[in-house]
């Protein structure tokens, strides 16, 4: 190796390491600027599911607001809501699925309706019972029919 290529390695090191430094160094002062410009959170989504009992049901905007109202959507990084029907056609609750942001795992609510779609009750770690399990849209078991 000649003089000229050592001293251009040894410049180009020297080089490097101030700029590591400069980054070491700036990048504290300029991160707390880069947060506070960011755009704000973002309200949690909430998702209206498909059922496979037809009906009338309120928009989904309508849905989400009610959601909004009786559970604390921030704690949640989705929401996903699905009207079920009582046997004779009439809404009986939302199903709400809850994924939270601090675990892997889910969580059911139900938001119990009059026929109007107003709010009775709210149960928390709610477990679906077979009536909303008979409500999920999508392919049928061959020999079985969703009631």
């Amino acid at each position: 190796m000649s003089v000229r290529q050592a001293a251009t390695r040894i410049l180009a090191g020297r080089i490097i390491m101030k700029a590591a430094w400069a980054a070491f160094l700036v990048l504290p002062l300029v991160l707390p600027l880069v947060l506070l410009t960011m755009p704000a959170d973002t309200p949690t989504p909430v998702k209206v599911l498909k059922t496979n009992k037809p009906g009338q049901q309120p928009p989904d905007n309508e849905i989400a607001k009610t959601i909004r109202a009786h559970i604390d959507t921030e704690k949640y990084r989705e929401v996903r809501v699905q009207l079920i029907r009582d046997p004779e056609g009439k809404p009986s609750h939302y199903l709400v699925y809850l994924l939270p942001k601090t675990s892997r795992r889910l969580e059911f609510a139900k938001i119990a309706l009059d026929q109007h779609f107003k709010v009775l009750s709210v149960e928390r770690n709610y477990k679906p019972l077979e009536i909303d399990l008979k409500q999920q849209p999508g392919p049928q078991t061959p020999g079985k029919q969703n009631d």
